[in-house]
């Protein structure tokens, strides 16, 4: 089978294909920027299996803190706002996202609540509410009014009818009541020298095209600014539904991680870090040990502090070829310095599944600085051509990490065409992290 198994590093692509639902999202949790500053993650493991139309994601996450941090709250996204579904329909009427979350902390179930994260930007004008207002309206989790400009973080938004003044406009006069993303969230106490094992067992639909025939799940991984220093140990596994082999995994990639490695069948058993704890026995996870895998994937790591996504769709939705219509102008105006900054690309750490019946036999170029098409799948053989980002390619043959591709491609800047061209691209590299990138992913 045409299995890519790599590490990669995800980057804006062109639009190629549609995506039909856009399924649910979820990420390794999260600590609110002002809670938990001491906390560290020990160790993380993570089971994912997907069919497909469905996943189950069951994570242990074991949290260590050396001081009285007292009430902890962590969250993450379930709904987010994107250019196909720009308004968060689900912020009034949370439950049923919520309904696929379940958690516990020390094997107790946490009360698990829906969470926005809201910009805090009052008005002058005295017609419009104040923040005593917004906060008897939004009822958030810290009561004292933020500084302008900085977060807040609100436990419901109220609907347009229940705002006293119909007269206002929803988007621009109702100051702080918006926000990108409903969260799962939910709280865990820290004590001095605590150590607190908490697990989250979601599940979802799986983002599909409009025929059904090709899925796609991003799982990213989290510490970023939340938690303190790096992740001590841990490992994502992916397996497909049922447990019986790879299945229609056709695609497999992990995201500025330690190279990924193909699962023989094996036994199901839980990383000693998370098993030693003494509620252990009361997870989901102790149950799955000694489970019979008939084969999948796995990313292992030590010490290592992921590179954090972004909040929105970009991050939550890779390879979903019609979003990245949306940010290819970015590119090009980067290109003829019509804007200085460099695009950031999809730098985060994450784990990228593309299920079908059949090998993708299309790729796009993510590479913002292009990929060099050798006459040969050799790294010293001669390059013909650079094929600039968005580049579409279709897949001729496969020898190890290199790929004999086929493509018109269009220069990004003044869009001539360069094709059509044959030749071999070296899938991806790794960097002096010792992370991998690719130089092109399957899309839907």
């Amino acid at each position: 089978m045409f299995r890519f198994l790599l590490a990669t590093l995800l980057l804006p692509a062109a639009v190629l294909g549609d995506a039909g639902i856009l399924g649910s999202v979820v990420r390794g949790p999260s600590a609110l920027s002002d809670s938990g500053p001491d906390v560290r993650m020990l160790a993380q493991d993570v089971l994912i299996s997907v069919d497909r139309h469905s996943y189950e994601i069951t994570g242990c996450f074991l949290l260590h803190s050396p001081s009285d941090e007292g009430t902890v709250f962590m969250y993450f996204p379930v709904d987010i706002i994107t250019p196909f579904v720009s308004m968060l329909y689900s912020s009034t009427e949370p439950g049923p996202l919520l309904d696929r979350v379940e958690v516990t902390v020390d094997g107790a179930p946490a009360e698990v609540f829906p969470m926005f994260v809201c910009e805090w930007n009052p008005s002058e004008e005295p017609s419009l509410p104040c923040w005593e207002s917004v906060r008897e309206m939004t009822r958030p989790l810290f009561q004292d009014e933020p500084d302008e400009g900085e977060p807040f973080y609100a436990t419901r938004i109220p609907a347009v009818e229940q705002i006293t003044d119909s007269c206002m406009d929803w988007e621009a006069d109702l100051p702080g009541i918006h926000s990108q993303a409903l969260n799962a969230a939910w709280s865990a106490g820290f004590g001095v020298d605590d150590t607190v094992l908490v697990e989250y067992h979601v599940t979802g639909q799986m983002t599909t095209d409009y025929d059904s025939t090709m899925s796609i799940l991003c799982y990213p991984l989290q510490t970023g600014s939340t938690w303190t220093g790096s992740i001590g140990s841990g490992r994502v596994t992916v397996v497909p539904s049922g447990f019986a082999g790879p299945g229609e995994i056709s695609f497999i990639a992990g995201s500025m991680l330690p190279a990924a490695v193909e699962l023989p069948p094996a036994v199901f058993e839980p990383l000693p870090e998370i098993a030693g704890h003494q509620s252990f026995a009361a997870t989901r996870l102790s149950r799955l040990a000694g489970t019979r895998l008939g084969g999948g994937f796995q990313w292992r790591f030590s010490d290592f502090e992921p590179s954090a996504v972004p909040e929105g769709w970009r991050g939550l939705f890779p390879g979903l070829g019609d979003m990245y219509a949306f940010v290819a102008d970015s590119v090009r105006e980067w290109r003829t310095s019509e804007s200085a900054p460099r695009p950031t690309g999809w730098g985060g750490s994450f784990i990228y599944a593309f299920l079908s019946d059949n090998p993708p036999d299309r790729l796009t170029v993510i590479d913002l600085d292009g990929v060099p098409l050798h006459e040969s799948p050799d790294p010293g053989a001669p390059v013909t051509s650079l094929l600039p980002v968005n580049t579409v390619l279709t897949v001729i043959e496969t020898r190890g990490p290199w790929i004999l591709v086929g493509c018109s491609p269009c220069d990004i800047v003044n869009y001539e065409e360069m094709g059509p061209l044959h030749g071999w691209i070296e899938l991806y590299r790794t960097g002096g992290d010792g992370l991998s990138r690719p130089s092109a992913l399957p899309m839907l």
